[in-house]
């Protein structure tokens, strides 16, 4: 697996865990509502009604500022309005013109515009109506308004210092004369225990008294509902990774290697027989444990398909490595003009197979020599029958028994993992929120189980499908000569850099290291050995790759193209008994 792999994974479980402490999973849905409210009508002066408010807003699962009224002016524009709070912003964020059934009216917001909340929260809100009193003697007034959207629960409205006679209530929808159950007038009181969407209460009657007096104390609040966020982090991040670590280890297990044998030894160079029983399988970890060192490459093997077998994967680094290869066995020549590499033609040119001869034809056709800065097609084409070769000889190597590694096929691993999370936290998120709020209170433990084990399971899946390429006994037992190898190249002692360099080897290790991503080490190693600088200079050419990797990828990639182009006034007349019928009132909500 490439580096960062298990990260990734950690980061989706991380990213469940962290969806149900915000509350993004896990919890019920609530619905918007108003849990409780009080309402106290006291007069303001000769001619006003202070309206003080206690509203124990319950904001669900629903991020909000705060509360919102919508006052109609006919009564007089609200004023002295004040608003507090003990556990959320309370400041008063907007005071501004509405329109409110076609009519003048006052938006009242109260809150942070920067900040936002949800669940149960109580606001104190208090306002005055400086004309709700006329010259006649009757008072109509809608102490709840119809026009909220929301249900409010628990309604209670008491009038403090207004005597009223012959006194009514009426409940309900707009121009409802429904009376008011429990209504009681000396002093005048009404509780309701649920005003639908868009139902209120009207009070009217002719005032008998009006003597200043104090609003009505607050309610309890209502009970809380306890908060099981971290419950539920806690189980999301336990069900992330029990998914992710049942995906590693059915994965690791469907990814095993075919051995040869009980020993190391056996698995890298021995045989398999006919019959049953002369081969096991091992994972990856167990067939890491079983290099050791070599001081030779396989025999017959290209540094390009050792490559290919070590790490079970196509893409332009074995691309790259082809070419050091070439370079290794004289078919190719490079050298550095300024910072750019040279491609020329080797000595041995005309000594190869057809296919390679295609190859060649394509990358030079009537040139004796690339130059890797910048797009050229003629290299783009080599270098697409080079993927092609590739694909075509892993395809028939029986190296692996199942999922063998091909070019622009997708591998999984880190990158493509990353994707995944990205898209299966927002995608599963949407229907954790979905189910949440088709299934009511059911819906928070579901969506939790669906999201905590879908985003893990989808990343896991991505993140570990490298593991699930089954090397035969043939492949792992080239993986482990490759990757023993390696250990050679990267660990070298002086005597073994002094050996390879006699026996004129070192072109083709150096090849070898660029394959096998060793070609710093190799290159370290050579010098601490004495290799003359000239002698690795001229010998070591194919190193020349190991940081060309860039280059030759600008040269092959065609570049993309892209193209750019109020007032106070009220009516002295008109009011009514029924709902809706009064003064004052307006809507309760949220912003």
């Amino acid at each position: 697996m490439r580096p960062g792999t298990h990260v990734v994974v950690a980061v989706a479980i991380v990213v469940v865990a962290a969806m149900a402490a915000l509350g993004w999973i896990g919890e019920e849905h609530h619905p918007e509502k108003i849990e409780q409210l009080r309402v106290s009508v006291t007069p303001a002066g000769d001619g006003g009604l202070r309206i003080s408010e206690t509203i124990d807003h319950d904001f669900g699962s629903e991020d909000r500022h705060g509360p919102e009224l919508v006052v109609p002016n006919d009564f007089g524009t609200p004023e002295q309005i004040t608003a507090s709070s003990p556990d959320a912003p309370a400041g008063i964020a907007d005071v501004s013109p509405a329109s409110l059934n076609g009519e003048s009216a006052t938006r009242i917001r109260v809150g942070d515009p920067d900040v936002e909340v949800s669940g149960q929260h109580r606001y104190e809100i208090s306002y005055v109506l400086p004309v709700a009193r006329y010259a006649g003697p009757d008072l109509s007034l809608d102490a709840v308004g119809a026009d909220s959207a929301i249900a409010i629960e628990d309604v209670t409205v008491v009038f403090g210092g207004i005597e009223l006679a012959d006194a009514e209530c009426t409940v309900g929808a707009a121009g409802s004369d429904a009376a008011c159950a429990g209504f009681e007038r000396e002093p005048i009181r009404v509780h309701v225990d649920r005003l639908d969407p868009h139902e209120g209460i009207t009070i009217s009657g002719e005032v008998t008294a009006w003597r200043p007096a104090d609003p009505a104390p607050a309610p309890p609040l209502p009970e809380r509902r306890e908060s099981r966020r971290a419950l539920a982090a806690g189980a999301a991040a336990l069900l992330g990774a029990l998914t992710a670590g049942a995906t590693y280890v059915v994965s690791s297990r469907k990814g095993v290697n075919e051995v040869v044998g009980s020993g190391a030894a056996e698995a890298a160079h021995g045989t398999a027989g006919a019959g049953p029983g002369t081969t096991r399988t091992v994972t990856d970890a167990e067939l890491a444990e079983m290099t050791t060192v070599e001081f030779a490459p396989p025999r017959g093997v290209e540094p390009w398909q050792g490559a290919a077998v070590l790490r079970e994967d196509l893409d332009p680094s074995t691309v790259t490595a082809w070419f050091s290869g070439a370079i290794a066995d004289d078919v190719l020549t490079i050298e550095m003009r300024g910072k750019r590499p040279r491609l020329g033609q080797g000595p041995k040119a005309g000594e190869v197979d057809a296919v390679t001869a295609d190859i060649l034809r394509k990358l030079f056709g009537n040139r004796k020599v690339v130059d890797l800065d910048g797009y050229d097609s003629q290299f783009a084409g080599a270098w697409t029958k080079v993927e092609q070769r590739q694909d075509e000889w892993i395809a028939a190597s029986g190296w692996w028994s199942s999922r063998p590694p091909a070019h622009h096929r997708p591998r999984g691993g880190g990158c493509l993992a990353g994707l995944a999370l990205l898209v299966a936290s927002v995608a599963l998120g949407l229907v954790g929120a979905f189910l949440t709020g088709l299934l009511g209170r059911a819906g928070g433990p579901v969506g939790l189980v669906v999201v905590a084990v879908g985003v893990p399971l989808a990343t896991a899946l991505v993140a570990y499908r490298p593991l699930l390429a089954r090397r035969t006994a043939n492949g792992s037992a080239y993986a482990l000569q490759v990757a023993s190898f390696r250990r050679f190249l990267v660990e070298s002692e002086g005597q073994h850099v002094e050996w390879a360099w006699k026996n004129g080897l070192l072109r083709q290790y150096s090849a070898w290291a660029v394959a096998l991503d060793a070609a710093d080490a190799w290159k370290d190693a050579m010098e601490r050995a004495g290799v003359p600088q000239p002698e690795i200079e001229a010998t070591a050419t194919p190193l020349l790759l190991a940081h060309a990797q860039g280059a030759m990828l600008a040269t092959r990639t065609e570049p993309s193209t892209s193209s750019s182009s109020g007032s106070s006034g009220f009516s002295s007349g008109g009011f009514s008994g029924s709902v809706g019928g009064g003064g004052g009132g307006g809507s309760h909500g949220s912003w």
